[in-house]
């Protein structure tokens, strides 16, 4: 995790960040055409953008993969990054590594001070659509504060999927929002997407939805700590169920990246004559623009003309799939001919 922060401003924002107690003094600065990218703690707060990229090791000091206590014939299949939430790390291990677990927790914990506990990631599943995990080193415990652009976000992140990926996204799309929009949040969890949106931008109302319970709890206490009570609503439901009773949006935020195109009827139907969907999802890069032509036939069969305004890269998946996003405007058909 880091800051990408212009070279003519770099020195002054580090010695800031550094003054926090923010700055990942393990790991040297990079530069790159015209910034600088800061390594940083989850918790730094910055007005610069918040991104990914690998670092090398501050002289003198070791990766975890050096310190790893593994086979040498399986070091290199250490992973070179894992998600940090708060102060938990979450890692996947290939199959050859799980006899060293612990080991590898242990050498994630030394490296990096700011973790206190390392939890191995079994992949997504259930209803709920949450991450198995098993803590393998550190304290005993999935609850943590996560903290991104100023916003902080309480959350267990064994019982609430929650993406620390996602952050520069969250804030791009708060920068897009206009001045009085209605929005619905479809798949909120914790509440990230809106509480962003809440902070920076100036919208009328959001309606924040999930099914699951335990999310729905921690978006009702995210929402009071940072104090956005008066626009944020949580709502504990069946996003297709709720949506129902809510006043027609300007915008629906869809982030359920395996399974959203599900629900992109209910999505329609739940803006005015012309609104905006923030659509997500996993697949194959030359998958994309296929998905976003079945949206739009879908769309054309409903009555509407969808757009794609803007489609994204948000970050590799896997090897062969990408989390991708994409802007639509929507419009009624019947509203543009009267126009």
């Amino acid at each position: 995790m880091c800051v990408r922060v212009p070279s003519a401003k770099a020195e002054e924002e580090r010695r800031r960040l550094l003054s926090k107690g923010s700055v990942d003094t393990g790991l040297k600065l990079k530069r790159e055409e015209g910034f600088v990218l800061i390594p940083v703690l989850s918790h730094a707060e910055t007005e610069f953008e918040i991104t990914e990229a690998d670092f090398i090791p501050a002289e003198g000091r070791k990766t975890y993969q050096e310190m790893a206590e593994v086979p040498e014939a399986l070091r290199a299949l250490l992973p070179t990054s894992f998600d940090v939430i708060g102060d938990i790390a979450i890692i996947k291990l290939k199959d050859e590594l799980l006899p060293y677990k612990s080991a590898v927790g242990t050498a994630i914990l030394k490296a990096n001070s700011h973790v206190k506990t390392v939890c191995l990631d079994k992949g997504v599943s259930g209803e709920y659509r949450v991450r198995g995990l098993e803590v393998i080193a550190g304290e005993e415990r999935t609850e943590t504060t996560h903290v991104e652009y100023g916003c902080r976000i309480r959350v267990d992140v064994a019982k609430v999927y929650f993406s620390p990926r996602l952050a520069n996204e969250r804030r791009t799309m708060a920068g897009a929002v206009t001045e009085g929009e209605t929005i619905i949040d479809m798949f909120a969890g914790a509440c990230p997407f809106s509480i962003m949106i809440a902070r920076f931008a100036k919208p009328e109302k959001i309606y924040a939805i999930d099914v699951n319970p335990a999310a729905v709890e921690y978006m009702r206490g995210n929402v009071r700590i940072n104090k956005v009570e008066n626009i944020v609503e949580p709502i504990c439901a069946d996003a297709r169920e709720a949506i129902k009773r809510l006043p027609k949006a300007d915008r629906v935020i869809m982030n359920l990246p395996h399974s959203a195109h599900e629900f992109w009827a209910d999505a329609i139907g739940a803006l005015k004559e012309k609104g905006t969907i923030n659509y997500y999802e996993i697949s194959e890069k030359d998958g994309i623009g296929e998905r976003i032509d079945v949206l739009k036939r879908e769309a054309k069969s409903l009555g509407f003309e969808a757009e794609a305004r803007s489609v994204r890269i948000v970050h590799p998946y896997s090897p062969a799939q990408v989390y991708f996003s994409v802007e639509f405007s929507v419009k009624n058909k019947s509203a543009v001919k009267t126009i």
